[in-house]
């Protein structure tokens, strides 16, 4: 995977999804007279039972949830009290997941539409590309477990910002550059500027590896003009350095 990826997509292995806020449901009556009062006292009546069937299933769900994740810290705990001292030191263990991969793939499947589901298919995802070097058929397994968070995420930023994210950097080594430059200006339209100039930087690396596969003039000018957007409006930031030297390569693809 890319440094992109390494640095904005692939979180830390405690992945603290029950740190994630449950929605607080605010019900808000305003005083009515006459035949007005039975309508809203039976819809608040509605709300108070409707607030309390969610969150009990929505308690279930982290519940649930949480028994994955603890069946993921199990596996990497056993593999590491497996591992030789050297190997523990060199932090080369490699636990075996696919116990809790089927459990999160499985439990995004069954909830497609809640924030746990898309925090289990995130999870999956990324389970799925945590090796030295993904093969085609992880990275599309991968991808086939982040397009429903895509299509389904829409009223969630978060979910849609990993989600894209990663969707972008599957993309990218699958040599699928047009879908990952979709992807690309989607999330420049919609992060947060902190991470504004690290998208930009994933974008002009894809279009450079573009522009090196078409041998197009027009793809080395977008590589180009991405490359100068990040030196001239992100100039403080560590990726307009970075930018200032992917300059370089892109010359040498350009006298190629």
């Amino acid at each position: 995977m890319s440094e992109l990826k390494k640095s904005e997509l692939k979180g830390p292995d405690a992945f603290q999804v029950r740190l994630f806020g449950v929605m607080n449901w605010i019900l808000v009556n305003k005083r009515q007279i006459g035949l007005m009062l039975l309508p809203v006292a039976i819809v608040a009546a509605c709300g108070f039972i409707w607030q309390a069937i969610s969150g009990k299933l929505k308690d279930g769900r982290l519940k649930e949830l949480a028994r994955i994740e603890d069946k993921y810290s199990t596996e990497t705990e056993t593999a590491f009290k497996k591992a030789d001292a050297a190997s523990q030191a060199a932090g080369k263990v490699k636990p075996d997941h696919s116990g809790s991969l089927a459990a999160y793939t499985d439990y995004a499947k069954k909830n497609p539409g809640s924030e746990e589901g898309w925090l289990a298919g995130l999870r999956a995802a990324n389970i799925t590309l945590d090796k030295d070097e993904p093969s085609q058929a992880d990275l599309e397994s991968a991808l086939d477990l982040v397009q429903p968070v895509i299509a389904k995420s829409i009223s969630s930023p978060f979910h849609q910002t990993a989600a894209r994210l990663l969707a972008m950097a599957i993309l990218e080594d699958l040599k699928r550059y047009d879908e990952a430059l979709a992807q690309a200006k989607i999330l420049v339209e919609t992060v947060s500027d902190d991470l504004k100039s690290r998208v930009l930087l994933g974008k002009a690396r894809i279009e450079m590896a573009r522009a090196a596969a078409s041998a197009k003039k027009e793809d080395r000018e977008e590589a180009k003009n991405t490359l100068n957007a990040i030196i001239e409006k992100h100039s403080s930031s560590e990726e307009a350095g970075k930018a200032r030297a992917m300059l370089t390569g892109l010359s040498a693809i350009a006298t190629n």
